[in-house]
């Protein structure tokens, strides 16, 4: 196991995460305006999406101290 490359791994900002939520959100308000689907979906989607960024704001709680990762980069 390399740990550069797990540090690599492990830094990630989670931007994607908050796209995707956003995402689900705007599809399932969208969907609901246009008719693409009903309401018990539009809250599916919605309630997804606003569950993905609770998760990662969560994951944000967890993650590595930044001093751990600077160290393993280094390979100290």
């Amino acid at each position: 196991m390399d740990p550069k490359k797990l540090a690599g791994q492990l830094s990630g900002k989670g931007w994607k995460t908050y796209v995707a939520g956003a995402v689900f959100i705007i599809w399932g308000a969208s969907g609901l305006y246009l008719g693409l689907h009903g309401p018990d979906t539009a809250i599916a989607f919605a309630g997804s999406g606003l569950g993905l960024i609770g998760i990662r704001n969560k994951m944000d709680d967890i993650a590595l101290p930044q001093e751990v990762i600077n160290k393993l980069k280094e390979g100290k």
